[in-house]
């Protein structure tokens, strides 16, 4: 189980630092699992792998750090790339539920307001395991995020969304604080409107993202193994502490 998961990593990662992708400037506000209105440009892609272990950080045995390993995580690699001015396309692949995705999006900028804007719709195939059978879904989303404020150093962060899977409405808001120039404090949170299964509790997350050239890494807690805005928004069993983290590269060809 350790070695499998280490591969996917491995491989994750090697994807993200192949030796011919150029590097290019950061220019958008990325949160832990909300979507955000984009920053790239025409030409530039975005990857982005991540994982949350399984296990609460309440459950492992405290006396071994690496028992995490054992249990295996939720994992997702996704990428974005600007096809042609403010319109995205979009893939990724969740390993919980085997789910992928294909999707478009489109940002708004406007000089004269306070805010950015995304508009975006995905396709999603997902594994049912319950039913034993593939599912398809249409999941449908808002994004705002505020300019920068407080002498740039604080950003809002809202995202409305209609997720087809049992008609449900979902939301989600969150705050991002930079703190020194490369490091920033990200917080976000998800009310239950549409109760799905036994998740009675609404999803929350919290963490710490360092800015490299091109690069970001980001370290998180949450009480949700789930990775996304679509099943952050389904909220949770419980307050448990998920553990997680993100790489994303910034591309430009």
């Amino acid at each position: 189980m350790v070695y499998i998961y280490m591969q996917k990593f491995l491989m994750s990662l090697l994807l993200i630092l192949i030796p011919f992708i150029a590097a290019a400037e950061q220019f958008e506000h990325p949160m832990l699992d909300l979507d955000v209105p984009s920053g790239i440009e025409q030409g530039q892609m975005y990857f982005e792998a991540g994982s949350k272990f399984y296990t609460s950080l309440y459950n492992y045995p405290k006396d071994d750090f690496f028992a995490l390993l054992n249990y295996g995580a939720n994992t997702r690699i996704s990428a974005r790339y600007m096809a042609i001015n403010e319109l995205e396309v979009m893939t990724s692949y969740i390993e919980e539920h085997r789910e992928k995705m294909a999707g478009l999006a489109y940002t708004i900028k406007e000089d004269k307001i306070w805010f950015d804007a995304k508009i975006e719709a995905e396709y999603i195939n997902y594994q049912d395991f319950s039913a034993q059978t593939a599912r398809q879904n249409f999941f449908g989303l808002l994004s705002l995020q505020s300019t920068p404020f407080f002498d740039d150093r604080f950003v809002i962060t809202f995202d409305g969304a209609y997720d087809g899977f049992g008609g449900r409405f979902g939301m989600g808001a969150g705050i991002s604080w930079l703190v020194t120039r490369h490091l920033s404090l990200l917080g976000e949170y998800y009310p239950v409107i549409m109760k799905y299964q036994s998740n009675s509790e609404g999803s929350y997350g919290f963490g710490i993202k360092f800015d490299t050239y091109g690069h970001q890494f980001m370290l998180r807690l949450s009480n949700s193994s789930e990775i996304g805005a679509r099943d952050m928004m389904l909220g949770a069993p419980d307050n448990n502490i998920y553990a997680g983290f993100d790489i994303m590269r910034l591309v430009a060809f």
